[in-house]
């Protein structure tokens, strides 16, 4: 398991980097899929969602990465008829 009780995602991080550093090293094949969740914080409140990943143990620098990525977020509509 890659995250789970008393880790943090710096050390999925550091994990995953290592994983793909050493298969790379020994000539091997690496792939990743990586999904674009950004409309997905469009249904959360910002808020909420910061102090969830507080709770669950996203502080310090992962917090202080991800409240810019949501509190300096502006969204508009413009309308012509």
């Amino acid at each position: 398991m890659l995250l789970g009780k008393g880790k943090s995602t710096e050390d999925v991080a550091f994990r995953l980097t290592d994983s793909v550093l050493k298969s790379l090293n020994q000539k091997l094949y690496v792939g990743g899929i990586f999904c674009d969740l950004s409309k997905s914080f469009d249904c959360v409140s910002h808020e909420i969602l910061l102090t969830k990943l507080h709770f669950y143990g996203n502080q310090g620098i992962t917090t202080d990465w991800f409240r810019p990525c949501l509190t300096s977020v502006f969204m508009y509509v413009l309308y012509f008829p």
